[in-house]
């Protein structure tokens, strides 16, 4: 018997797809100040988000106890909708095909565009790293000294995060099967050790494959597309995913095409990144 998806199942599908995926792929985010919820933008808005703070200064014996304050700072960032759209026919679905699959390769898309947006902004120029970029042997000798170097360099961060491509994260996984893991907290004294697979973005620091960051380092906004009224009503169904562990909310659209009966859906979300502090992270590039 063919195998078949009924309008709600599909949309728990793809949730639990995003969720799974999503959850993984975006995970290095963890490392940033994030402001993510459920407004609705438009393309290119411009959301200032709370970043870091100025505090008073510390003083023995004071004579006035309202002599300082804790100022904050807004960072400006500008949204764009992030979307991947997608189509199963119908004759796929009688035949059994995994919507899963299908779900699972374009939410990984979709994460790789999102992480591009963060990953732009990985260089030492003005207006980004103002860190001493260190270079370090090749990403397969990427070792402890090299882990020592890249926290010293961010050491006064309330948190410490390590971002590496595959090759330097293999290399610092611990051999022994009932060692940590590395997004375990406190992994080597780092808040997280993160894996990110993408680092080609567009201006990105020639032949990096890691970044040790602060929360203040870069600023991340996300809220969900707008959709018009006339269009969500010739929509199947308009709902929404948690992405746990980050706070992210995802937009999942289900819809029929009358002309091909093809069953079409997407996933889309609203979405910025921007330098906030340039002296809290650093680039790790090949030497």
């Amino acid at each position: 018997m063919a195998n078949t998806y009924a309008a709600a199942l599909i949309v728990d599908r793809l949730a639990e797809e995003a969720v799974t995926t999503l959850g993984n792929r975006l995970a290095p985010l963890r490392a940033f100040t994030r402001d993510f919820g459920t407004s609705v933008y438009m393309p290119r808005q411009k959301v200032q988000i709370v970043s870091t703070a100025t505090t008073s200064t510390a003083a023995d014996n004071p004579s006035d106890y309202e002599s300082g304050d804790t100022t904050s700072t807004a960072i400006e960032v500008t949204v764009n909708e992030c979307n991947a759209s997608f189509h199963v026919g119908s004759q796929g679905f009688m035949q059994g095909e995994r919507l899963e699959r299908i779900a699972r390769a374009n939410l990984n898309d979709l994460g790789d565009h999102i992480w591009d947006k963060c990953a732009t902004l990985f260089r030492k120029a003005a207006g980004y790293s103002t860190n001493t970029v260190i270079t370090a042997g090749a990403e397969t000798a990427f070792d402890a000294t090299d882990r020592a170097s890249a926290y010293g360099s961010i050491a006064k961060g309330y948190e410490r995060h390590l971002i590496l491509n595959g090759t330097a994260y293999a290399t610092n996984a611990p051999t022994d099967k009932n060692g940590f893991q590395l997004s375990q907290e406190g992994a080597f004294g780092w808040d997280g050790i993160h894996l990110a697979t993408k680092w080609d973005a567009s201006s990105i620091e020639s032949n990096i494959y890691g970044v040790a960051a602060t929360p203040n380092a870069i600023a991340v906004c996300s809220g969900l597309p707008n959709i018009p009224g006339s269009v969500a009503n010739q929509l199947d169904s308009v709902s929404t995913v948690d992405i746990p562990g980050l706070d992210l909310t995802i937009q999942v659209c289900v819809w029929g095409s009358t002309a091909t009966r093809e069953q079409w859906m997407s996933y889309g979300v609203m979405f910025g990144a921007a330098v906030s502090d340039g002296s809290a992270y650093t680039c790790i590039v090949v030497s």
